[in-house]
């Protein structure tokens, strides 16, 4: 068990690292979204569905059967 005195250090290293995961998880979220236009912009240009150019099947939608 950690002592009295370490835990204001724990708790900030604990902050800071949540703080660190959060920036992390935002930008790979910006990654995917620019990714994903890219792709869209793509598939407009060559007149193919999003995810076709690559070779791969589209994941069906929960509205298609």
């Amino acid at each position: 068990m950690a002592k009295k005195g370490n835990r204001s250090k724990d708790r900030v290293a604990t902050k800071k690292r949540i703080e660190r995961m959060q920036r992390e998880r935002e930008k790979a979220q910006k990654k995917a979204e620019k990714l994903l236009k890219k792709a869209e912009k793509k598939a407009e240009a060559t007149g193919l569905e999003p995810g076709l150019e690559s070779g791969l099947e589209p994941e069906p939608g929960p509205d298609s059967e």
